[in-house]
């Protein structure tokens, strides 16, 4: 719940009410500085240009800018601006539970709504979050997540586009600011809406990179640094990453692009093969300014795994074969990513055993593997 100032009960405290005018004129002047700032990102304009509209009503250091399906069962694609690289890379590797329950209230609000993290994330789960004290660690203050829009896209499925925002130094969001962003809204949706982003886009393109969640997406700027992806391409980069001779640890994935870019020099495509026989096809393409609507020349990354022969399987079957072979998700881990029970992937995953003719999934996996 937020709570709002009452100026009966602020001057019942002991604040002069010259204090409490000069208070509000800031905050006019504040609110039309911003609105002046919004109007003027232009077509195409940098994601930066909104940001900085925004610090002309709160310290805001900057953020990250997303779009998600409903029901969080789908991918995310992200996008940050203005803070270190690493908060990107930790934000894909915060397990689908963990983001669920951080994204969670943004799905009810209302576009305009600012949700605080001390209000959203709460208690023992505060202290999991590696995110937060990544955020810590660079002398952020407080973060929030401010609803944009809802959209439904072709297929009829919702889609939510957000912003992350976080403050300079060890700063919070007052009330006032809370309503500031709410009156702000109509303009941050626009202007949102006018920049270009490769993915996080009104475009048909991200549309269906969110609901097909099949090819992961990499966005590097000119000089190589990861600055937009969606969930699948995280996931395809981890797993990949050993075989791409990346090591773990923090930087992981910039050393991944780094190591995409160098592969494919001189030519298109480069190919991983994984040790249980999973086949990832990389490709890059040079996107330029002068002939997309992007705000800067970018490479895009895109990363296809080769699809498992599923004959005799359903849908259903095919999809939970698919992270049984190729991901080494526990069963809970697949079915909560799924949104079943794991009693439910249980059963699916004994129909493809006996549809194989093996007994267990490291069977199924060096069958399919000699398959290759």
């Amino acid at each position: 719940m937020v709570c709002r100032a009452r100026p009966v009960a602020s001057c019942a405290i002991g604040y002069p009410s010259n204090l409490m005018s000069n208070r509000g004129h800031r905050d006019r002047r504040s609110v039309e500085r911003a609105r002046r700032l919004l109007k003027a990102v232009s077509v195409g304009g940098s994601p930066a240009e909104l940001f900085e509209a925004l610090r002309a009503c709160a310290p805001v250091a900057g953020g990250l800018i997303g779009t998600m399906g409903a029901g969080m069962t789908g991918s995310m694609i992200s996008h940050v601006v203005g803070l270190p690289g690493d908060v990107l890379e930790e934000w894909a590797a915060t397990p689908l539970a963990h983001l669920r329950l951080m994204m969670e209230p943004l799905i009810p609000a209302k576009p305009g709504d600012l949700i605080s993290d001390r209000m959203a994330i709460t208690g023992s789960f505060r202290e999991k979050l590696s995110l937060l004290r990544v955020l810590g660690s660079a002398g952020l203050g407080e973060s929030a997540g401010y609803k944009v829009a809802v959209r439904t896209s072709p297929s009829g499925k919702q889609e939510h586009s957000f912003l992350t925002v976080a403050l300079e130094g060890r700063e919070v969001f007052t009330p006032a600011q809370r309503e500031i962003f709410r009156r702000l809204h109509p303009m941050i949706e626009a202007a949102l809406a006018r920049m270009a982003l490769p993915l996080v886009a009104r475009e048909p393109f991200h549309m269906q990179v969110l609901e097909e969640d099949r090819i992961g997406y990499l966005c590097l700027s000119n000089t190589g640094a990861v600055i937009e992806l969606n969930e699948r391409a995280h996931v395809l980069a981890r797993q990949y990453s050993r075989v791409a001779h990346v090591e773990g640890g923090r930087g992981w994935l910039a050393r991944f692009a780094e190591q995409v870019l160098m592969q494919t020099r001189g030519r298109r495509a480069w190919s991983l093969r994984h040790d249980n026989g999973a086949r990832v096809e990389i490709r890059v393409y040079r996107v330029s300014k002068e002939y997309y609507p992007v705000g800067q020349d970018l490479v895009l990354v895109e990363l296809h795994e080769v699809a498992l022969a599923c004959d005799g399987l359903t849908p259903r079957e095919c999809e939970i074969a698919h992270f049984l072979v190729l991901t080494g998700l526990s069963q809970k881990q697949i079915a909560d990513k799924l949104g079943i029970s794991e009693g439910t992937l249980r059963k699916h995953a004994q129909s493809i055993f006996d549809c194989f003719g093996v007994h267990s999934r490291p069977e199924l996996i060096e069958l399919l593997s000699q398959l290759r």
